[in-house]
């Protein structure tokens, strides 16, 4: 693992290191809401002490007060949420500073790499004991996705109410209203409490997707109807609706619906802001990943995926294309080889494996190799993958 320089900063340090550092935050910096400040010069002679206004320090608060990549990733667990900033600059897109929000300030920590951000919020959500996907995929409007989320949360009411009082449900029949007051206590709530579904979202999900207080009411009836004709629901009449067995399973899953995390990437570029958005439920069933699509019209595409091809997805959602910049000051590697002992891509120079920690000394030659593949059916394999996406088998790489 990459060694970092990690330091707690509060506010008014973070700016006066910005002011001697001669940056300013721009557009998209997680640092806009620094206070003004004035120059200090005995602060900053103590900063250059530390070390704080070196190169290195340099680009790493120039990627926060410009940058050319934005990942927030907000982890959920049931009594709070967590959601440090990874910002890179379009020089260095493979550099990443991280900044979290502290006790009256900030911690900062950096290099990050996006494969270091991808498995760590991998073991965050304990993705290798995730069961097998047996969830179908859905495409919701917002409030459909909204109605999935009260329905879901008053399954679990009911079930967790009958466990309590060892009573068998006899009746399991969902009435409108009740449906709604289940939405409209978490947009009440005003703690982040992510054992409730409806909630989780109204933190995580983007704001396209927020159908809001005013006229809820319409909008989730009108998303009940899109859930029954996903046979999620079913209409018994007199606005009472009955769960299918796919919402009944999926309800279990999301009993315990945390870990949970909410993925933003924002890319700058030529004046052009790109986002990507989604949202992964860990619960205790198999991995759910909710994409948001804002354009022609906002949707959500839920489903779910098995370890290996989550890893990938995510890994590739992180890493964007190089920006031109990088790429005609050389950012990205001409040539690469294999590492000898596990077969992992290495490039030119490297002296030991990122992913092994064996010497390259005699490493093959730089070439441009082609990736390692699966020794049982012999599937291109990426790095950090322990069973094969396609056969399922445990990887031993193939030279």
């Amino acid at each position: 693992m990459t060694r970092r320089t990690e330091q707690a900063l509060s506010r008014s340090d973070l700016a006066q290191l910005l002011i001697a550092q001669g940056l300013a935050p721009g557009i998209g910096s997680p640092l806009r809401d620094l206070p003004a400040a004035f120059p200090d010069s005995a602060l900053q002679a103590d900063m250059r002490g530390r070390g704080w206004l070196d190169q290195s320090w340099r680009a790493a608060l120039e990627a926060l007060c410009h940058p050319y990549l934005l990942i927030n990733s907000a982890t959920a667990t049931a009594d709070r949420i967590s959601a440090p900033f990874y910002a890179a600059s379009s020089a260095a897109p493979d550099r990443l500073t991280a900044i979290a929000p502290a006790e009256d300030g900030y911690r900062l920590s950096f290099p990050w790499t996006t494969k270091e951000i991808a498995l760590e919020d991998c073991i965050a959500l304990d993705v290798d004991s995730a069961p097998f996907p047996d969830i179908p995929t859905l495409e919701l409007t917002p409030a459909g996705l909204m109605a999935l989320a009260a329905a879901a949360d008053a399954v679990r009411l009911v079930l967790l109410t009958s466990i309590m009082q060892r009573q068998v449900v006899a009746d399991f029949l969902l009435p409108v209203d009740h449906l709604t007051v289940m939405y409209r206590l978490s947009v009440e709530d005003t703690q982040a409490d992510g054992r409730w579904l409806v909630t989780l979202l109204r933190l995580l999900a983007p704001h396209s997707f927020q159908i809001g207080d005013g006229g809820s009411a319409s909008r989730l009836t009108s998303g009940y109807r899109e859930l029954a004709g996903l046979g999620l629901l079913r209409d018994e009449g007199n606005g009472k609706w009955s769960p299918s067995a796919n919402l009944m399973r999926l309800s279990g899953h999301w009993m315990t619906p945390v870990p949970a995390i909410a993925h933003e990437v924002v890319t700058f570029e030529d004046r052009q802001e790109t986002t990507t958005h989604r949202l992964t439920l860990r619960g205790s069933g198999p991995l759910c990943v909710i994409a948001f699509e804002e354009a022609p019209m906002p949707k959500a595409r839920l489903r779910s995926l098995e370890p290996g091809a989550y890893w990938l997805e995510l890994f590739g959602m992180l890493s964007p294309p190089v920006p031109e910049e990088a790429a005609a000051a050389g950012a990205t590697p001409a040539t690469t080889s294999q590492c000898p002992a596990c077969g992992t891509m290495v490039r030119e120079g490297q002296k030991f494996c990122s992913e092994c920690g064996a010497s390259l000394d005699r490493a093959l030659p730089a070439t441009a190799a082609s990736p390692p593949t699966c020794a049982s059916c012999g599937a291109p394999l990426e790095p950090g993958l322990r069973f094969c996406t396609q056969c399922g088998n445990p990887i031993t790489r193939s030279r």
